[in-house]
């Protein structure tokens, strides 16, 4: 994007993230002086009117809702730049990251954390709810949550809703080909992990669905992965055909009270399930049975792992019409479903509506089912995963930080070492076992820590400037006391283990050093021919 002002009134900071349809930058509103996160439309769809209609869905639907855990549009509208207009939209730029992503660097929260989580989502679905819209789209990418970690937990008032892309009014399907995504063809679009029956199956998606999402959520916070795991065919046939699993033969230990809400909300039929309302206060009374702060329990099955999930677009059979005005809010989605697909939050920042390039996935999920139509009640759910768990990322944190984060994942801290390294005191340097690595529950991990002490490199020989960088990048200043500029380094102190940041003299040569000769190698001298000398004056020539 040129230096120029987006619309007059923003000047772009940094390129954040891109996805399929749009870029969205860090961006400074020259009128306010506030930082947003700009999303601005790829200039390739600056024709095409549907794409523009879907893009500018999310702001209609957001503007429906008050809630503070909403993240604030700040302006919409077109960029009349040199070249091809810009459809843009300017929202709050938040701190933070996503849900995903802290658990796949941490592991799955407290108990006493994660329904924190879950009572703000279920408090801003609730308020969307009462406006009529659904989100359909709530998954751990979508979540923003800033921690405190130690007994404060989460941050309050943090617990973040993104993304109403794919919100629509309740009870409309997610069949029909979408704009955004550029699929031919009806489909269903759908975060499958966390996908309800109904919106799988292109059945109407109501406030229920919403709710199933949340318990969803739910269940990857306490546990690390969701409901469900494998392939996108085999988790969406799972979340239609097979009974809601248990969050008891997931950990041990859980309150009889959590597991039974969860199962609830997990119900296959929508009108099994409680509302946003009744779930929250069935929570709250499970949670008054927890301690707060108390790490999650030890896991009998699922380690956590690092799929969060993405919205893509499923292929279907059922085409869906074109869809209709309704009211002040324009609903209208030419050709069928259009959204804004949230893939991947970049840390850092919250980035709304960033759509992810989504490739559909190759399973047919059949058209949808009549009024009449019996809809399967058992089936053989995908095998749970193995009892492993996944090492989170240790080195580079404190000791402290790196022992919470291996009781949180289901591990054990193993031998400590104290080490000599460059990272400051108590920095985790190595472990016994890699980010990403399995390992079975309850295993030990080895963590070897920073001492504050690091040995000092030997530069005998090098010039001033190569010692230097080699001291910088072993911790340690230093300055020159002796000797000739550019000669090369004779000695320096102190040596061996010293604390990091202790000073380093170094003494130079004082004069270049002659080159030796070889003994027997010496060539002798001869003896120049003088040359003849004249006996007279010569006589000039006239």
């Amino acid at each position: 994007m040129s230096v120029e002002l987006v619309a007059g009134r923003f000047r772009v900071v940094r390129i954040v993230g891109a996805g399929g349809t749009a870029t969205v930058y860090e961006a400074v509103d020259e009128r306010t002086q506030q930082v947003v996160a700009l999303k601005v439309l790829h200039p390739h769809f600056a024709d095409d009117e549907r794409t523009w209609d879907a893009f500018f869905e999310e702001v209609r639907a957001s503007s429906a809702i008050d809630h503070p855990a909403m993240v604030e549009v700040v302006d919409w509208g077109v960029h009349q730049g040199g070249g091809a207009p810009s459809a843009w939209i300017a929202m709050e730029f938040v701190p933070g990251s996503t849900l995903g992503q802290h658990v796949r660097r941490w592991g799955p929260l407290a108990r006493s954390d994660a329904l924190i989580v879950a009572d703000a989502l279920l408090r801003v679905i609730e308020a969307s709810h009462d406006a009529g819209i659904v989100h359909r789209d709530i998954s751990p990418s979508n979540v923003m949550v800033e921690m405190q970690f130690g007994a404060a937990g989460v941050r309050p008032g943090s617990v973040r809703l993104l993304d109403f892309g794919l919100a629509d009014l309740s009870g409309r399907s997610t069949h029909g080909a979408d704009p955004l995504l550029s699929a031919a063809g009806g489909g269903v679009v759908a975060n499958v992990p966390y996908a309800s029956p109904e919106h799988l199956t292109g059945r109407s998606v109501v406030e229920a669905s919403d709710v199933y999402q949340v318990a969803a959520v739910l269940w990857f916070a306490l546990t690390g992965a969701p409901p469900f795991t494998g392939d996108s065919e085999a988790v969406s046939l799972a979340h239609r055909t097979s009974p809601a699993p248990r969050l008891r033969d997931v950990l041990a230990g859980i309150d009889p009270a959590l597991d039974r809400a969860i199962a609830r909300a997990l119900a296959k039929d929508p009108a099994s399930r409680p509302s946003a309302r009744d779930m929250r206060a069935a929570l709250l009374r499970a949670g008054a049975a927890e301690t707060p702060g108390d790490p999650s329990p030890a896991r009998t099955a699922n380690g956590w792992q690092e799929a969060v999930g993405t919205t893509a677009l499923l292929p279907a059979a059922v085409a869906v019409s074109q869809r209709s005005r309704a009211g002040a809010v324009r609903w209208r989605r030419p050709g069928g479903v259009a959204v804004i697909v949230v893939g991947v939050l970049v840390a850092g920042a919250v980035i709304v509506g960033l759509s992810a390039a989504a490739t559909p996935t190759t399973w047919d999920a059949g058209p949808a089912p009549t009024a009449s139509s019996a809809e399967p009640t058992t089936s053989a759910a995908p095998s749970p995963a193995a009892p492993t768990i996944v090492v989170p990322e240790l080195v580079g944190l404190s000791r402290a930080d790196a022992e919470a984060a291996l009781v949180r994942a289901g591990l054990r801290v193993g031998r400590v070492e104290s080490v000599d390294a460059a990272a400051s005191a108590d920095t985790v340097v190595t472990a016994s076992a890699t980010r990403g690595v399995r390992l079975a529950a309850g295993s030990a991990v080895d963590l070897a820590v920073a001492s504050g002490r690091n040995a000092v490199p030997d530069v005998t020989g090098l010039d001033a400037d190569t010692a230097g960088a080699r001291l910088t990048a072993a911790g340690f200043p230093s300055a020159v006391v002796g000797g000739v500029p550019g000669q090369p380094v004779i000695s320096y102190s102190p040596t061996g283990s010293v604390p990091l940041g202790t000073a380093v003299a170094l003494t130079l040569a004082s004069a270049p050093s002659p080159t030796p000769t070889p003994p027997g190698s010496a060539t002798p001298s001869m003896t120049p021919t003088p040359s003849p000398t004249p006996t007279g004056t010569p006589t000039p020539t006239p």
